[in-house]
């Protein structure tokens, strides 16, 4: 299970960069030069909320604007 997570860790499909199995292990126990990380938790809820706040917005709003709108004269 612990191989399958470290080829499957996302931040590093995202990154790209190489790094040992025993650093990815310090870094999921917080031990070593990891155990002072702040957990992103929050800080991804935090983006998840405003996300959701924008797509609703968009949603809201798209009814009452027109794309065809954008190549009349009156737009211009």
């Amino acid at each position: 299970m612990e191989l399958a997570s470290y080829v499957w860790f996302s931040n590093a499909c995202a990154l790209g960069v190489f790094f040992e199995f025993s650093d990815y292990k310090r870094f999921i126990e917080r031990t070593s030069e990891y155990a002072d990380v702040p957990s992103p938790i929050l800080t991804s809820l935090k983006w998840l909320v405003i996300g959701m706040v924008s797509l609703g917005f968009y949603i809201a709003v798209l009814p009452y604007f027109d794309i065809e709108m954008c190549f009349t004269k009156e737009y211009l």
